[in-house]
């Protein structure tokens, strides 16, 4: 947990110093960004070094701030649904997760643009069936790039790529009982993404992503 927490800091602390450099152009952020945002992707989780397939499902909001013209803040709050699914194939886990990021927009000519991003969550969700009893908590750290098109005035495409780091522990207790460590297998995520622009302003927008999870992200956002 120490490690994904200093890592995170470490690249919030990067970006934040890297707003001074003139030599980048782009922005200006909008002063607020809201966003209704459902999930569902599959991940490779290593529970002490067994891998299992793990569903997760999110749906929530996130609220993002203009700090300046490069630089933007945001916060996400939601709901949690995880599932291995051959460790305990009786039990859902619910729960909600918390995260936080920093994005700086580095470069932008036209119609394109180009991002650096970096954020923490998280996760935390649980079950009970008779006796048994299963909490799975995370710690998810992430630092990317991602660059987007506008191709038409009512149209964005967009394609990033972004170092995963992920580590928490899954606890049993009652007839089974036992504690592991689980880390994230697969290291790095990629996406591809479509938006359409509305008269809001804001958007409407379908993500997809391999990698470290593969799904899907539907949002819906608005300007203010």
């Amino acid at each position: 947990m120490r490690r994904m927490l200093l890592i995170s800091m470490s690249s919030l602390a990067l970006l934040a110093g890297a707003q001074g450099a003139a030599a980048f152009g782009g922005g200006p952020y909008p002063i607020t960004d809201m966003s209704l945002e459902g999930t569902r992707v599959n991940s490779t989780w290593r529970f002490d070094g067994e891998d299992e397939r793990v569903r997760a499902e999110r749906l929530g909001i996130s609220w993002r701030e203009g700090l300046d013209a490069r630089l933007s803040g945001g916060v996400e709050l939601g709901f949690l649904y995880l599932r291995p699914r051959t460790r305990n194939p009786a039990m859902d886990a619910r729960g909600w997760y918390l995260g936080f990021d920093l994005r700086y927009h580095a470069w932008s000519r036209g119609p394109f643009a180009l991002d650096l991003g970096a954020g923490y969550r998280y996760m935390d969700a649980d079950d009970e069936r008779d006796e048994q009893r299963l909490r799975l908590h995370a710690h998810r750290a992430e630092v990317g790039v991602a660059g987007t098109w506008r191709v038409a005035e009512r149209l964005r495409l967009s394609a990033g790529t972004s170092r995963v780091y992920l580590e928490g522990e899954e606890r049993l207790r009652g007839p089974v009982d036992r504690t592991v460590d689980l880390r994230q297998r697969e290291r790095f995520l990629h996406r591809l993404g479509a938006e359409v622009v509305t008269a809001g302003p804001g958007g409407i927008g379908l993500e997809y992503r391999q990698g470290a999870e593969d799904g899907w992200q539907l949002y819906a956002r608005r300007e203010f």
